[in-house]
């Protein structure tokens, strides 16, 4: 397990440039993504035939929207406002 989060820490880095995190600081954005990887390697399943950096992707991406709402109080999306919505009759 050591092995694979070394081998695709670069992954990491690269998700976290992608996703341009603001707020947070980069190498806390790192180690978040460091546990969302630690996570698709667990789950990973190479019967279903989907390379391992993409599940990997998925993971470390969707690592950071519960981390931005549970420790830094960032929604999650913006606040709906009622003039913005599109009413069809």
């Amino acid at each position: 397990m050591e092995y694979l989060l070394e081998k695709h820490v670069g992954l990491i880095h690269a998700c976290v440039r992608y996703l341009e995190i603001g707020g947070v600081p980069y190498m806390e954005a790192v180690e978040e993504g460091r546990i969302g990887l630690w996570r698709a390697i667990l789950r990973y399943d190479p019967r279903r035939q989907v390379a391992f950096s993409t599940f990997a992707w998925r993971g470390i991406k969707g690592a950071f929207p519960f981390y931005y709402w549970t420790y830094c109080g960032i929604p999650l999306k913006p606040p709906l406002d009622s003039t913005n919505i599109l009413v069809y009759n």
